[in-house]
């Protein structure tokens, strides 16, 4: 009986994953800059999704075109990135795909601001995005990039 019990033990450790939500990664905006359009460049995040301090993980990708106007310089870049992003619990979007406005909120919203230099005032940048950020809750359901 003892070893049934062990084989129950391993298995429900295999399945349940801890509890963290798994989803694709890959950011074409960071070095060593990987083409995020091919799955052979997707890694896996087995434990950088968990929901924890009251966050909510969802698997995202995110594929279109962002740019930014800051100081009169205009600059933008192809972005296709497969992560998580994480909500409050109160706030949780729709297992969907978003557009325009919907979609740079979602971004705007899950980017650390603190990586940028000092020297830019974020406030004073003006962002744009022509694509979609897609969400959704179940394990490597971010693997489907929208054409």
């Amino acid at each position: 009986m003892g070893k049934y019990f062990a084989l129950l033990l391993l298995l429900l450790a295999v399945t349940s994953g801890g509890g963290a939500l798994k989803c694709f990664t890959c950011h074409n905006v960071l070095s060593p800059f990987p083409d995020c359009e091919n799955s052979r460049n997707w890694g896996i995040d087995h434990d950088g999704c968990s929901s924890e301090n009251g966050l909510v993980a969802l698997c995202a990708q995110v594929n279109g075109i962002l740019s930014a106007d800051y100081h009169h310089v205009h600059s933008g870049m192809k972005d296709v990135e497969l992560d998580c992003m994480f909500f409050d619990q109160g706030n949780v979007p729709e297992n969907k795909c978003y557009h325009g406005e919907d979609a740079l909120t979602l971004i705007k919203d899950n980017t650390p601001w603190s990586m940028f230099p000092a020297s830019i005032d974020v406030k004073s940048v003006t962002f744009h995005f022509e694509g979609s950020v897609c969400l959704c809750d179940t394990d490597l359901c971010n693997g489907d990039l929208p054409k």
